[in-house]
This record gives C-alpha cells, sequence and structure tokens, in this order.
C-alpha cells in the first residue's frame, strides 16, 4: 500500500493510519521510508504527541492507529508486510464510557468528491474547542472537493465537535465549502448509527430546507468552490426508542417507548426482508429486525436493528436454562403480592392459557434444572 504526496503539493505533516489488521513495526517503517526519520503519536496517559525518537515513545503503531510524519519534500510512503509485527503498542487509545455517540455528514458532488464531518456526543463535552475530544479541521488541498465541517464557540473550525452530552446538543452550525461543480448533496454518514433516542435535521437557513439524516439526502445549488457560513447548521432533537420484551407463549414484542410516540409512524423487517409490517409489532418469531420511525410533522428518522432471542418454556430470565431464579419468578406470579398485580406476570404462562396457576408449576417442574437445549 502507498500514499503519494502529491508532487505539487512539496513536503509537510501528514496524517496516516496503519492499514493492516496487525500492528507495525515502527522502525522498520522508518526504514522502508527514507528520508522520513520518525513520527509522532499520542500518548493517551499525558495527553499529548511523543516523537518516536524519544524514550517513552511507543516502537509499534497498532490496528488502526494514527499518526504524523513530516516528509521533507513530494514522494511517496509505503505500507508492506514486512512492518507487521507481533507486538501491542502501548499507546492505543481507550474505549471512552463517556462517549455517548458520533453522528456523521456527508458531503459530496456527483463526480465522487466528498468530505465530512462528525458530531460526537460526550458527557464532557463543551461549546468551545477541547484538547482531547475535538479535532481541528484542515483544507483538501485540492479545491474541487467539496467540504463540511463545524464551527464551536470562538470561531474554531472543526471536524470532530464534541459539543456536549446527548441531553443539551441542540444546533451545530456548519459552513460548508462547494467544490468544482457547485451542486452539492448533504446526507447521513451510515458508518456511525444514530445514537439511540434523537434524531438529526440537516437544515438550510436561506431557503428553509430541511432533511432529515437517515431520509432524503439534501441537494442544494452553489456558487462553485466557494464558501457558505452561517447558511447551514444540524439540528439535534429527542425522539421515543425501540424497545422489545419476549415471551414463551407471546413470542417477541416491539415497542416505540417515550413522550408523543403515537405522532411517529412504524416501519419494520426482518434482516432477510421476507416479512415486514406498520406500527408496533407482536408475535414476532426470533431473528433480527430492522426498524423505522418517521414523525412527518418535524421530518425527524429514527432507525434501529433488534434482535429476538428464542425463548424456551420456562426460561423466564431468558438466560438458556430453567433455574431456582425462574422457579422464584414463577411462585411470586402465582401469588402476586399488594404492589404486583397478577397480569404483570403473564410472561410465566406455561401452559399459555393467559392466566397464572398452579397448572403452569405443574408443567414447569419437570423442566427443572435443565437447558433449553
Amino acid at each position: 500500500l502507498t500514499y503519494s504526496n502529491g508532487a505539487n503539493e512539496g513536503g509537510g505533516w501528514h496524517l496516516l493510519a496503519n492499514p493492516f489488521p496487525s500492528p507495525i513495526d515502527g522502525a522498520t517503517f522508518i526504514s522502508d521510508n527514507a528520508p522520513v526519520d520518525g513520527y509522532y503519536v499520542l500518548d493517551n496517559n499525558n495527553s499529548k504527541y511523543v516523537n518516536s525518537s524519544e524514550v517513552l515513545a511507543s516502537g509499534t503503531i497498532d490496528v488502526g492507529q494514527s499518526f504524523w510524519v513530516l516528509i521533507p519534500s513530494a514522494g511517496t510512503v509505503t505500507f508492506n508486510t514486512t512492518q507487521i509485527s507481533a507486538t501491542s503498542g502501548t499507546f492505543v487509545r481507550e474505549d471512552d464510557i463517556a462517549l455517548q455517540g458520533t453522528v456523521g455528514l456527508r458531503i459530496s458532488q456527483e463526480d465522487g468528491r466528498s468530505g465530512q464531518t462528525y458530531v460526537r456526543m460526550h458527557e464532557e463535552g463543551l461549546p468551545e474547542y477541547q484538547f482531547g475530544l475535538d479535532v481541528y479541521y484542515r483544507p483538501a488541498t485540492d479545491a474541487s472537493n467539496p467540504e463540511v465541517w463545524s464551527v464551536a464557540d470562538g470561531d474554531f473550525e472543526l471536524l470532530f465537535n464534541a459539543m456536549g452530552d446527548i441531553e443539551s446538543t441542540t444546533v451545530v452550525p456548519l459552513n460548508v465549502r462547494s467544490g468544482s461543480e457547485g451542486t452539492v448533496t448533504l446526507e447521513w454518514d451510515s458508518s456511525f448509527p444514530m445514537p439511540e433516542g434523537i434524531c438529526a435535521l440537516i437544515e438550510d437557513l436561506e431557503t428553509g430546507n430541511v432533511e432529515a439524516l437517515g431520509g432524503d439526502p439534501m441537494v442544494v445549488a452553489l456558487e462553485a468552490n466557494t464558501v457558505y457560513a452561517d447558511r447551514f447548521q444540524l439540528t439535534f432533537m429527542n425522539t421515543p426508542v425501540f424497545e422489545s420484551s419476549v415471551s414463551h407463549c407471546g413470542g417477541g414484542v416491539i415497542h416505540f417507548n417515550g413522550d408523543e410516540s403515537e405522532l411517529w409512524n412504524i416501519n419494520w423487517s426482518t434482516v432477510s426482508g421476507d416479512l415486514d409490517g406498520t406500527g408496533c409489532a407482536s408475535g414476532l418469531e426470533s431473528g433480527d429486525y430492522v426498524l423505522e420511525a418517521i414523525n412527518d410533522f418535524t421530518q425527524c428518522q429514527v432507525h434501529s436493528t433488534m434482535s429476538i432471542p428464542e425463548v424456551c418454556l420456562g426460561d423466564f430470565n431468558l438466560n438458556g436454562g430453567r433455574d431456582i431464579t425462574d422457579l422464584l419468578i414463577l411462585l411470586v406470579g402465582l401469588q402476586p403480592t399488594n404492589e404486583l398485580a397478577a397480569n404483570e406476570f403473564l410472561a410465566t404462562d406455561c401452559d399459555c392459557d393467559g392466566a397464572m396457576t398452579t397448572s403452569d408449576l405443574l408443567l414447569f417442574l419437570p423442566y427443572f434444572g435443565t437447558g433449553c437445549n
């Protein structure tokens, strides 16, 4: 694999990433790519970049890890299998439990040239720029490419914008640069699933045109090679969420729960497409389902996938067997307390007659202590 630094671009700093599904040895990469004499990687422990020549620097570049190299003049950088290493790196970014999800927006023109920007829902996010959470936007060297980026407080131009948590992120201002063709298409980057409980709208404040991400793309006729500031924005809104339940007698049920859920039109289908329907679904067989909800008033859209597990008789806690926990659940259902009504335990209706009786217990006992298989 070869990365080319165009003959008309000259030298400079370039952000690369390990393209192999395995780590590579940093020293071998350097020796294969003279006159590159080093690279910079992010030390997550100190939130700073470290040169490969430093003692603390990782000598291994891990799977998918990005790093900076300085290329003094036009040329190429090559990755090859001789650089593959069995050693793991030490600067790989760990999972961020405060990250609630990412929304991607893609811009393109008819000849295939494209760009993208991202908004991250993060519990520690703020409207202003934050090192480690936000990533600066850098314009493409080829002005023929259309580009889109967000603007944070203080006029920081960002490729990744962690503006706030999922509850507080409402409006994200965007700048758009049209490419060589002028007309651009703005649409959802589906490589990042929409975080649960929100929808996003792309709005053209000049024309009033609004499109939901995940729905029809927005096509806008612009002047070629022109920057448009304060015209476009992403607007985020809260939505109901899909939830599921399953029982031995009733099969799977998919609900759409939340405020004003009755205002949404719901479509669902199996992943294979051999079964579909509208509205909340019940009596579903085990399998994977694709779900969509559309609000015609706000134009918001919600997309989700759900798995309905296979349930066997007596496995009330869905752990694959009939154990003491299942027996206790059944006994509570047979003798509900003052706080719990009997109809709240219909999932323990073993004989599927719609009532909780001792016959359910008698049907359960022969299976007690056995697995579902």
